[in-house]
């Protein structure tokens, strides 16, 4: 219970910092939804008593005229608020996107590579798509919640009299003592309690068939995006990949997820019943009650429409509350999503330190890592040295652990043991700003944005055109951008501009190039940089590459050890360790060499077979 208080009050306090017009809208919309329906109970008994008396048409003029005059009143600050209620909702429903957004923007990248946090984000998406918003569901039930508790209010006003009389004993006989009225009373709290627990219960059961049918869904709008990119359509095609695809995605949620939405309907259509019957009952019971003392003579005819009318609003507001608080089995997971995101930590501390960045000179020292929650390192105590103006080039096999190496270079991750320093200086202790300037990469899964080739370039600051397209031009890329219909002004791809550029492979490659060359950073780290270009392109781009990194820190991984030969050193990677660092010279004369084993397989495809 203590939980769910703490958890509303939270929320409450960041829908108020997100939208602050919010919660008071919603407030007068459900008192005043809440009071509409006694306007019209109080004034149908008026008439009726006056259509039971003096008749005067004036007075019967004048109840009707107020009658509509209220009701019209009460429409149009409905229909007049209601738009902005929406509206700010509506922008709750961003902000909330917008807070998580920042948060993962600001996360430490392993926390965001966790797949444990991961997860929570696919179950904020999720929560998100089914209930449109946490706090936006929130808020509805908080209109709905005030609006049940204002009919209650109202109805306890106009019913005051009746109650009096229920607890007075009007003669001999269970109909006129006090207990007809108490267990008439105690009836409806058990009512009430039992359409709380049947609404809880519904909620609950909707809300794990949606986190089961949710699994399902994810998998096929997982297939679906892959069916819908154009990139992946050649793929689908040619692998005849359309069955697969109908197999494991959407057969899958039209026989699980039916099944799944069946049952629940089933639950839910039943609990719907069982409140029903429960709701009819009590207005059995409470039509009887009020018969009874109607007969009786104990009020009048205008008293007893009164009645009537408040006892039955009594049933849709108490049915109204039970539905809200019912919610909550529903909403509070989804709360509990969002403020768990919001409110991770980042592990990675940074210090206050400041260096020259004009060269730097790079150490690993007895540097071990391994990723969260595995058993095995990753990295086994590497130490290596890389000077000023150094080309290294880091080659290995498949997982031996090159790109974590890059990965705790640029404090994506920190070592469990050792030290990186930069000028001799920890990593750790230089601050944020300072590790941001350090680095221009280009990682081998970059990422271009559907903005112009400018923005993607400049990261949105102002451009320095000339510097811009010297970069451009350095990445043998400017005579293509120039042919673009508003060259470096021009969008990447279609997603948002209709009349974006389609780049291919490689030319997306000399583009991150560029980016990394326009950025200016001291250390610059290739990760394969020449994979998608044909042989020409990049035998031109291993040319530029010293005019690129001139006074530069470089690192430069590839599979292609053919293109490690313009750099002042190689360091080898196997199974996580430094195994061999050297010249290329120098490491093909180690004959056992793991370096000299990757020349040669890659070698023999090159060179002619010798004669036997």
């Amino acid at each position: 219970m203590m939980r769910t208080i703490r958890y509303y009050c939270k929320a409450f306090r960041k829908i108020f910092a997100f939208e602050p017009l919010l919660i008071p809208l919603t407030l007068v919309l459900a008192v005043a939804t809440g009071a509409k329906p006694f306007i019209n109970i109080y004034f149908s008994a008026r008439i009726v008593a006056e259509l039971s008396g003096a008749r005067s048409v004036s007075t019967l003029t004048t109840l009707v005229l107020l009658c509509l005059g209220l009701n019209f009143l009460l429409q149009i600050l409905n229909e007049w608020l209601m738009p902005t209620f929406s509206m700010l909702r509506s922008r709750l429903y961003e902000k909330e996107r917008m807070e998580i957004e920042h948060k993962l923007f600001m996360l430490d990248f392993a926390k965001l590579e966790n797949s444990g946090f991961q997860e929570l984000v696919h179950l904020h998406s999720e929560s998100m798509e089914k209930v449109f918003s946490a706090f936006a569901q929130l808020c509805w039930m908080l209109r709905e919640f005030v609006t049940g508790v204002s009919t209650l209010v109202c109805a306890f006003i106009i019913l005051a009299p009746l109650i009096r009389i229920g607890f007075t004993k009007t003669g001999e006989g269970f109909v006129h003592s006090p207990w007809f009225f108490i267990v008439l009373i105690l009836f409806l709290a058990i009512s009430v309690v039992i359409i709380l627990q049947l609404s809880n219960k519904t909620s609950r059961i909707w809300f794990s068939s949606m986190e089961r049918y949710g699994k399902l869904n994810r998998l096929f709008r997982c297939y679906r995006d892959i069916l819908s990119n154009y990139n992946s359509g050649k793929e689908v095609r040619l692998y005849k990949e359309q069955d697969l695809i109908e197999k494991e995605a959407t057969e899958a949620l039209l026989t699980k997820g039916e099944t799944i939405l069946y049952e629940t309907s089933q639950q839910s259509a039943a609990a719907s019943s069982y409140i029903a019957i429960i709701g009819a009952l009590v207005g059995f019971g409470v039509y009887v009650f009020i018969g009874v003392k109607g007969l009786l003579g104990l009020f009048t005819i205008e008293a007893l429409v009164r009645y009537t009318g408040a006892f039955m609003q009594i049933i849709s507001g108490i049915t109204s509350i039970a539905m809200t608080l019912g919610k909550s089995a529903e909403i509070l997971p989804n709360l509990e999503y969002f403020f768990r995101i919001v409110e991770a930590e980042s592990n990675m501390q940074y210090g206050t330190k400041e260096i020259n960045l004009e060269k730097v000179e790079i150490e690993f020292r007895h540097v071990w890592f391994r990723y969260p929650g595995a058993k095995d390192y990753t990295l086994k105590d590497i130490s290596l040295k890389i000077a000023k103006g150094e080309r290294l080039a880091v080659v290995g096999r498949n997982g031996s652990g090159k790109t974590t190496f890059i990965k705790l270079l640029c404090r994506l991750y920190d070592p469990d043991q050792g030290e990186i320093l930069v000028n001799g200086v920890d990593l750790r202790t230089l601050s944020k700003a300072c590790c941001m300037r350090l680095f221009s990469v280009v990682f081998q899964d970059f990422k271009l944005f559907s903005l112009s080739v400018q923005e993607n370039m400049t990261a949105g600051e102002t451009p320095d055109t000339p510097r811009l397209r010297q970069c451009l031009a350095e990445a043998d890329v400017l005579e293509r951008v120039k042919r673009m219909a508003q060259a470096e002004n021009t969008s990447l791809y279609k997603d948002i501009d209709k009349e974006g550029v389609e780049v291919s492979g490689g030319e997306a490659q000399k583009l991150a190039l560029a980016r990394a060359l326009y950025k200016d950073a001291p250390i610059v780290v290739l990760d394969e940089p020449t994979a998608a270009l044909d042989p020409v392109a990049e035998h031109r781009i291993y040319q530029q590459f010293n005019a690129f990194v001139e006074g530069k820190t470089a690192i430069y991984i590839s599979h292609r050890l053919s293109s490690c030969r313009f750099c002042d050193t190689i360091a080898v990677f196997r199974k996580g360790e430094l195994v061999q660092c050297g010249t290329h010279d120098a490491l093909l004369k180690e004959e056992t060499g793991e370096y000299k084993k990757l020349w040669d397989a890659q070698a023999k495809y090159y060179l002619p077979a010798k004669a036997e």
